[in-house]
């Protein structure tokens, strides 16, 4: 790995790869159902490179390259999602079931405890850059995890693309629960920008 390199950048690269994954899985649906004839989004709005971090990555500024990564995937599934439910509101289910199931993927090891499985989703939600500290913990016990996010860092990519953020957010609580499936492990919305990981009574 590059000296330049470090484990921030790679577990927020990691966030990066889960929401593309996210874009793409859904694309891939959109095509399939015949909602969209090719890859609208990747046209419109570009994709990310292939290839590890270190080879692909601009080294002499690592940080802008990932600011601009994060730009890219937000902006993607916004612009993907609002043009997807733009005249048909009706299949925000289906695109949340996609994402579902990408989670599903993406499950954590047995019989983690509650701390473990906050790491985990922390490992994988893409929420701004690490400087951003959107999340806020405001409990932490064995039998519970809550969590505020400060700041709605998505929003901006979802006015541009003229789309609804709380869409963002029905997608994203659909990913986070798939990642959680069978685990025995519940994450739900609790309030405004107020999230919990909490174990099946």
């Amino acid at each position: 790995m590059s000296a330049f390199l470090g484990p921030i950048h790679t577990w927020l690269y990691g966030k990066i790869l889960f929401q593309n994954e996210l874009v793409e899985k859904i694309s891939e649906y959109a095509q399939d159902k015949g909602w969209i004839e090719d890859d609208s989004v990747a046209r419109r709005c570009g994709t990310l490179p292939k290839g590890e971090l270190a080879e692909i990555c601009d080294e002499s500024n690592i940080h802008g390259w990932l600011q601009d990564k994060v730009s890219l995937v937000e902006g993607n599934l916004a612009y993907l999602v609002t043009e997807l439910l733009k005249e048909h509101p009706e299949r925000l289910n289906e695109i949340c079931n996609v994402a579902y199931e990408v989670g599903k993927t993406r499950k954590p090891e047995e019989n983690l405890n509650l701390g473990q499985a906050y790491k985990h989703i922390e490992s994988l939600i893409l929420n701004g850059m690490p400087c951003d500290r959107v999340n806020d913990l405001i409990k932490d016990t064995s039998d519970s995890i809550e969590w505020r996010e400060t700041s709605d860092v998505h929003k901006k990519y979802w006015d541009e693309a003229g789309g609804d953020n709380q869409n963002f957010f029905a997608v994203r609580e659909k990913a986070v629960q798939g990642i959680f499936d069978g685990t025995g492990i519940v994450y739900e919305t609790i309030g405004d920008y107020t999230y919990e990981l909490k174990r099946l009574a």
